[in-house]
């Protein structure tokens, strides 16, 4: 009977793993199973992937606006020296 529970434990587990990747597969939610689906599946890796592209993509945005401040200070600043 162990063999049967262990045999059926394992065919699940390789279900679960041969599904296809979902990245919104969020480690919060989905309980137990969900949580094995993801691990198998690889979906907290790529949605992990997906979550630190967005991070660089907003930390580029940043820079650049960063760069467009300081530049429009220098600007300012020129301008007010011509006037001065």
């Amino acid at each position: 009977m162990k063999t049967l529970r262990f045999s059926g434990s394992i065919l699940s587990l390789l279900i679960l793993g041969s599904c296809a990747t979902d990245p919104a597969n969020d480690p919060r939610t989905g309980g137990f199973f969900g949580g094995v689906h993801g691990l198998a599946a690889g979906d907290y890796e790529a949605r992990q992937q997906e979550l630190q592209g967005q991070r660089d993509e907003t930390l580029d945005e940043l820079r650049a606006l960063r760069e467009e401040g300081a530049y429009l200070e220098t600007e300012r600043q020129m301008k007010a020296e011509e006037v001065g």
